[in-house]
């Protein structure tokens, strides 16, 4: 899991989110204290934002849809197939 904040983040994880393929965000609430006044330059064709009231997949919004459908979904594709149970 990463996070950016624009400016204020790290140079590594600036460039990490910002050249990314594909942007996952859950529960975004933006404003200019945790995007760094703004300063981010994320393709915003390469984001996808789950909302607890509508999804944005680009430039796309698609409000009768939510992230109570799709989180199950991103979790057992994308989260667990990492976790590592200890042995």
């Amino acid at each position: 899991m990463r996070f950016a904040v624009g400016t204020n983040s790290l140079p590594a994880v600036k460039e990490l989110v910002e050249g990314a393929d594909l942007v996952l965000s859950i529960g975004p609430l933006k404003s200019d204290v945790n995007t760094g006044s703004w300063s981010g330059e994320l393709d915003q064709s390469k984001v996808v934002e789950l909302h607890s009231n509508h999804i944005k997949i680009g430039y796309a919004t698609f409000p009768a849809q939510t992230y109570r459908e799709l989180l199950p979904c991103v979790v057992s594709i994308v989260i667990a197939p990492h976790i590592v149970s200890p042995p």
